[in-house]
């Protein structure tokens, strides 16, 4: 039902939505440098990469098949496994600040920001599907309505997405209220927000979030102008799992 309200963002061409191409919409000033990765520019991407840098396939769900390239060996090996797979894959650079998660809804022009969560790592390991030394902090009751309002400015500013989990780094809390931050991923795709996996919130109070999260999602759904997205949906899952079969682990 929810993927008819980002059915323009679709690629029709590959049955995705394009990370490249949602990522190429975020304002340039928290934008990280990033570009699609070809083996004939191998020598320019380790030129103007600092180690560790990422590489992030255009399409994916649950940092599956993301991985953090920490030096030339790393880079070597996995470009050979990137060949094989043919699937586009990103080059991004990375940034050694905290990583947080801004979760929002837009139903006309009337925001709300649902939840701020930080990932904690407990233990920094390559990645490759998800990070089993993850935890996930609820932080939105640490601001105020002033801090809150500032956020919406923020998201003002990109993309006007009916729903989205902006995935950012920032050296603090504080640092986001002021916008001193960079933007690495903005899914429209999944709605559900990390809140629902905070290790500070209660099952009781995730259920009552859940809940009215769900409902706006359905107000804002009715809302839009009709549109088909039933194909969308099916292209989507096909690619889905055309990459899940592929091997990519």
């Amino acid at each position: 039902m929810f993927f008819q309200n980002h059915v323009d963002q679709f690629n029709w061409k590959k049955w995705i939505f394009s990370k490249y191409e949602i990522e190429k919409k975020i304002p340039k000033k928290w934008k990280l440098r990033s570009e699609y990765y070809s083996q004939q520019y191998e020598v320019n991407i380790r030129d103007n990469y600092n180690f560790p840098f990422f590489l992030k396939p255009e399409w994916g769900q649950n940092s599956k098949w993301i991985y953090a390239i920490q030096n030339v060996w790393d880079f070597q090996n996995f470009s050979q496994k990137i060949l094989k797979w043919n699937v586009n894959y990103i080059v991004q650079e990375w940034v050694i600040w905290k990583e947080f998660e801004i979760s929002f809804t837009r139903n006309n022009q009337d925001i709300t920001i649902w939840s701020l969560v930080e990932s904690v790592n407990t233990q920094w390991e390559l990645i490759h599907c998800k990070n089993c030394y993850t935890e996930y902090i609820e932080r939105i009751y640490e601001l105020s309505q002033t801090d809150i309002e500032s956020l919406k400015s923020m998201v003002q500013e990109i993309e006007p997405y009916s729903f989205a989990r902006i995935w950012l780094k920032a050296e603090s809390l504080r640092h986001i209220i002021d916008w001193k931050l960079k933007i690495f991923e903005i899914n429209i795709f999944v709605p559900l927000p990390l809140f629902l996996l905070a290790e500070n919130i209660r099952k009781p109070e995730k259920n009552v979030f859940l809940k009215r999260y769900l409902q706006e999602l359905v107000c804002i759904t009715k809302n839009r102008k009709k549109l088909s997205y039933e194909e969308v949906f099916l292209k989507k899952t096909y690619m889905h799992f055309k990459l899940l079969f592929q091997n990519l682990w």
